[in-house]
């Protein structure tokens, strides 16, 4: 988000800047992994101020043009810039990345981590901010025994309260508010990073793939705003 990235190389000042890293992972991933294997990455979201549907549009291409194949998910309300981005590219026929809905998200993580084992390309699974994450725990616990590379994503309640699109407009959004909501599970992730906005993009998906596939393999885990 450009309200968080406040860099003034490369990595910050316009999208295509700060999706740079996320690209440059993907890139790296894709030429490393063999071209018959998925890959797959799982996001959401719209913070209201500094990430919007353009930003989840640019995020699923990226991921698509970086091999990810299939993005399973159990979606909430975190979700909604994430269909929009989906269904703006479906039908494209150079835009791979699928999407697999799950009616829960144990189910959503399984299918993300049987595909990775045959394919041995890490998925992308995406759940609703921190009870969505709660359901996906055994299946992180899981990915991190077995070390299955996936990218776990999960959006998290809106920052603000009112006055800005996105903002909180439901009481469970304040039920569901969590203080370190990558903590649920962190004993059983590589890495975990909670997105700002799209400013870094590129470099934050571009590093999640990479610690996810590196031996040992195993999930990785990033909250959207």
């Amino acid at each position: 988000s450009p309200i968080t990235n406040k860099r003034t190389d490369e990595y910050g000042g316009s999208l295509a800047n700060r999706v740079r890293f996320a690209i440059e992972v993907a890139e790296c991933v894709r030429a490393a992994w063999p071209a018959e294997k998925p890959l797959f990455m799982r996001l959401s979201v719209d913070d209201g101020a500094g990430w919007d549907p353009a930003s989840s549009v640019a995020l699923a291409r990226e991921l698509n043009a970086r091999g990810v194949d299939f993005f399973f998910s159990n979606s909430g309300t975190d979700f909604t810039p994430i269909l929009d981005a989906l269904a703006r590219y479906d039908g494209t026929p150079s835009f791979r990345l699928r999407t697999v809905v799950a009616p829960h998200e144990n189910t959503a993580i399984s299918m993300a981590h049987g595909y990775a084992l045959l394919s041995g390309k890490p998925q992308a699974v995406m759940a609703h901010v921190n009870v969505g994450t709660a359901n996906m725990g055994l299946g992180i616990i899981n990915a991190a025994r077995a070390r299955v590379p996936m990218l776990v994503l999960a959006g998290k309640t809106p920052w603000y309260e009112s006055d800005v699109d996105g903002c909180r407009t439901n009481f469970v959004q304040w039920g569901q508010d969590t203080f370190d909501q990558g903590a649920m599970f962190r004993e059983f992730t590589k890495w975990d990073h909670e997105l700002k906005g799209a400013r870094n993009l590129a470099t934050v998906v571009d590093r999640a793939l990479a610690i996810a596939r590196s031996e040992p393999a195993g999930p990785v885990y990033l909250t959207l705003p």
